[in-house]
């Protein structure tokens, strides 16, 4: 969590798990926020390296995250990656409702 003057302007929450193809740990960023009127101050950037921290003494040897391909998911992408993250992979979901 990151507060600023009292109040509350981000969090970042996330998990670790097993890498079977690689026998190793990894860690998964499932949620990063940012109050809006406060974004490009850094904050993001030291939740993000905060929560590595935090996972790399946990043993893990690797961070993930994903974010949607949406054109309004375009800034979030370039800040992925000027705080080092690289663009991999496609994600697939399927509803399970009935």
């Amino acid at each position: 969590m990151a507060e600023l003057d009292g109040r509350v302007v981000g969090m970042i929450g996330f998990h670790t798990g097993y890498l079977y193809t690689q026998d190793e740990m990894y860690a998964r960023v499932i949620a990063l926020v940012v109050d809006p009127s406060i974004r490009n101050k850094g904050i993001g950037g030291e939740l993000l390296k905060e929560a590595e921290t935090l996972a790399k003494s946990l043993g893990a040897t690797g961070m993930g995250l994903n974010s949607g391909n949406r054109t309004e998911r375009e800034d979030a992408h370039r800040f992925y990656e000027r705080v080092g993250y690289t663009a991999k992979s496609t994600g697939f979901v399927k509803s399970l409702h009935s």
